[in-house]
């Protein structure tokens, strides 16, 4: 059975907080904690809490690689479960989080890491097609606690040699490095303050590029174009 979380004002349940494009490099980043609504098993004896955050920054380094930034936040500890599923997944380095994704004609390898230990195992998808399973596998990456924050990566240009590594003073400040050849990176992040407050992001590569994501980077306003009778 589906449930619509938020049927009245879906601006409640996700939105873009955040913009920005400067040349090869585009982020965005959204906030999705109103699709995550408290839940109650009685049944099961089970139950949840609203989450209080899942912010999500997408970060794409045109030829380079795709970087993913989660912080998932709740008011007491909970059991999330991080996924990433395709038709055929393989763990190349579990020990660090090396994994590769792939069908029958393409491939991408990736690599998560948090900042809090988690379980990570390769399970069966749910994913269907009109009830039917695809029989996809999914990376399930676990914790039971109050608040974590992953980074992932991907080469989708095969450039082979990517490696990524988080360091955190605080719960509000984290650096991810990304290193490889021709790229040394590091993306500075800072979680905003509200829920639906932007957080800053301060991304620099050594000889190229220099991008700061913050309050002033507005989401693009979709405007509809007059109608000519």
């Amino acid at each position: 059975m589906w449930l619509q979380p938020s049927p009245e004002d879906m601006s409640a349940t996700g939105r873009i907080v955040a913009w920005k494009q400067a040349g090869d490099v585009v982020v965005a980043e959204g906030e999705a904690s109103g699709s995550y609504c408290a839940y109650t098993d009685a049944k099961n004896n089970k139950e949840r809490p609203a989450l209080d955050r899942y912010r999500r920054t997408f970060i794409w380094v045109k030829g380079s690689y795709l970087l993913i930034l989660d912080d998932l936040r709740s008011p007491k500890p909970v059991e999330f479960t991080w996924l990433v599923q395709g038709p055929k997944l393989t763990a190349v380095d579990a020990v660090h989080g090396r994994y590769l994704l792939a069908n029958t004609k393409a491939e991408c390898p990736f690599q998560v890491v948090a900042d809090a230990p988690f379980t990570a195992v390769i399970g069966v998808s749910t994913a269907n097609d009109h009830s039917k399973l695809l029989g996809w596998q999914q990376l399930q990456a676990s914790a039971t606690l109050p608040m974590i924050r992953f980074a992932s990566i991907y080469d989708p240009w095969h450039r082979q040699d990517l490696k990524m590594t988080m360091l955190y003073s605080d719960r509000e400040h984290a650096t991810v490095t990304v290193s490889g050849s021709g790229i040394s990176d590091t993306w500075h992040w800072q979680a905003g303050a509200g829920r639906f407050e932007r957080g800053v992001l301060h991304g620099k590569r050594a000889g190229g590029f220099d991008i700061v994501v913050d309050a002033k980077a507005v989401p693009p306003t979709t405007v509809a174009a007059p109608v000519k009778k």
